[in-house]
């Protein structure tokens, strides 16, 4: 809980993304916050470690699921 519930209707955030590896034009009804590292990870090609809450929001990427040419690789977070 950060200080308000999610639900709350107007308290919803703003991602605008550009660039070569984004679609150009897309419109997503709604992107949570959580799911902005998965994306970005993915699309750097970034290792995800451990579990990590979101999930990559491939639509948002030019190239889709693909959206590299190499999927990133999971690996065990370190205590």
């Amino acid at each position: 809980n950060h200080g308000h519930l999610p639900e709350t209707a107007g308290l919803a955030g703003v991602f605008i993304a550009a660039g070569p590896g984004f679609r150009a034009g897309l419109t997503v009804p709604q992107l949570h916050v959580i799911d902005v590292a998965p994306t970005l990870g993915h699309l750097f090609g970034w290792p995800l470690r451990g579990t990590i809450d979101g999930r990559v929001r491939a639509e948002v990427l030019r190239n889709g699921p693909s959206g590299r040419a190499q999927e990133p690789t999971r690996q065990p977070s370190t205590p």
